[in-house]
């Protein structure tokens, strides 16, 4: 006899086969996304001080060849709860960082010089138990690392 079709213990056999799959793969998939966004948003605050760095740098130079250039001119860079902010001498922009990502600083305001050194910081993103941190060395060299300084 030509069967077509399938029975109802085949069917209920490859459901719950898929049901285990699903539930050992879908928890992966979500710690990967979450490790991939944690990354992604350390990568885009390590990008954004490198420009407000060439932002302070070239600010300085106009201070110092045009001496009557104003101090609104200054840019600032600033941590907050949510997300960080810069303003330079292009706008203002704010970027907010995505739900379960944390930001975590002992200042508020990172500070480059003319010279493009810096006061040493250490900036930390934290989402669950994974940790990035944006460490900024008193020459002024932006790098990502996974352990701390």
């Amino acid at each position: 006899m030509d069967e077509k079709g399938f029975s109802l213990i085949e069917a209920v056999l490859t459901a719950m086969v898929i049901s285990l799959l699903a539930s050992v793969a879908l928890p992966r998939l979500f710690f990967q996304y979450s490790t991939l966004t944690l990354d992604r948003e350390t990568e885009r605050l390590a990008a954004a001080l490198a420009v407000y760095r060439e932002e302070s740098v070239y600010a300085a130079a106009q201070r110092q060849e045009f001496l009557d250039a104003s101090e609104h001119q200054v840019p600032v860079f600033r941590l907050e709860r949510g997300g960080y902010s810069i303003k330079g001498r292009t706008g203002s922009k704010r970027h907010t960082l995505p739900a379960g990502i944390e930001l975590s600083c002992n200042r508020v305001t990172v500070m480059f010089y003319g010279t493009g050194n810096a006061e040493p910081l250490t900036i930390i993103l934290r989402s669950g138990t994974e940790r990035r941190y944006v460490i900024i060395d008193l020459a002024g060299r932006i790098r990502v690392s996974l352990t701390p300084p």
